[in-house]
C-alpha cells in the first residue's frame, strides 16, 4: 500500500497541487456502511470534497460539455431511488437521440426536502419543448456555459456552498446541512458518461517533484483552498499552465 503526502490532479489545461498534513494511503479499500449516523458526519463531508474535486477534473478534461441544465419533479418528490430512476430514464432517452451525448450530473436536495439534478452536457441544440416531453416529470431549465477561465470552477461554485467544495447543497443551510450530508452519505454524488476524457493524477513523490520542476516553476496559483477535515488539513494550490 503506498502512501503519500502530496498529489497532483492535472485536467487539461489546469493543475491542482493538493498538500495533506498527514500521510494519505493509495489504493485504500473502500468501505460502504448500510446505516449512516451524525457521529459519521465528517466522513460523508470528506467524501463529497473529493466528489467535487473530481467534478471540476472531469469537467475541465471535457470542455465540449457547453451546456447546464437544471433538472426539477414537479410533485415534491424526496425519495432518492425514485428520482435516480426518473433521471436514468431521461438520460437513456437522451442518449438513444444524440448518439454522442455526454454529461456530468450532480443530485441535490432543496429546502422542502425535494430532488434536483444539475448537469453540462453537450446537447447539439436547446429545444426546451422537446427535453420537457422526454424529461416528462417537471420542469427543465436550460443555461449556455459561459466564456469563463476556469469552468469546472464555475460549476463547482454554482453547485457548492464553500467554492471547492465542501457539499452540494446549494440551497443548504446550517440547520438543514447534517439532514442532507446524510441523504447523500454512502450514496453515490454525481454521475457522468462513460468515454469522458480522465484527469491525470500523481502521486508518486519522484513524479510530483518532476512535474512541478518542469511545469509549475515560477507559476502563481489562480487559486488557493484550505480546509481541515477530521484533524487532517487539506492546502489545495490550483495552477493554469
Amino acid at each position: 500500500m503506498e502512501m503519500f503526502k502530496e498529489k497532483l490532479v492535472v485536467s487539461g489545461q489546469f493543475v491542482d497541487l493538493y498538500n495533506f498534513s498527514k500521510w494519505q494511503f493509495w489504493d485504500y479499500t473502500k468501505f460502504e456502511k448500510k446505516s449512516f449516523e451524525k457521529k459519521n458526519l465528517k466522513r460523508s463531508i470528506f467524501a463529497q470534497v473529493r466528489a467535487s474535486a473530481k467534478i471540476r477534473s472531469l469537467v475541465n478534461c471535457n470542455p465540449f460539455l457547453n451546456k447546464f441544465l437544471t433538472l426539477n419533479f414537479a410533485k415534491n418528490l424526496q425519495n432518492l431511488n425514485e428520482a435516480n430512476y426518473a433521471f436514468k430514464k431521461f438520460m437513456q432517452r437522451l442518449k438513444y437521440k444524440y448518439i454522442d451525448f455526454k454529461y456530468i450530473s450532480v443530485v441535490e436536495f432543496q429546502k422542502r426536502g425535494a430532488v434536483h439534478y444539475h448537469l453540462v452536457c453537450n446537447l447539439p441544440r436547446l429545444n426546451i419543448p422537446k427535453l420537457q416531453a422526454d424529461w416528462a416529470v417537471g420542469q427543465v431549465d436550460i443555461e449556455r456555459v459561459r466564456s469563463v477561465e476556469d469552468t469546472g470552477l464555475y460549476f463547482v461554485k454554482n453547485l457548492c456552498r464553500w467554492n471547492v467544495g465542501v457539499q452540494f447543497a446549494t440551497h443548504g443551510t446550517k440547520d438543514n446541512y447534517d439532514e442532507e450530508s446524510i441523504k447523500l452519505a454512502g450514496r453515490k454524488k454525481f454521475f457522468s458518461s462513460r468515454g469522458l476524457v480522465q484527469p491525470i493524477v500523481y502521486r508518486e513523490e519522484f513524479n510530483v517533484k518532476n512535474f512541478k520542476r518542469k511545469n509549475l516553476k515560477g507559476l502563481e496559483p489562480k487559486f488557493e483552498k484550505s480546509w481541515k477535515v477530521e484533524g487532517l488539513t487539506v492546502n489545495l494550490k490550483s495552477f493554469k499552465i
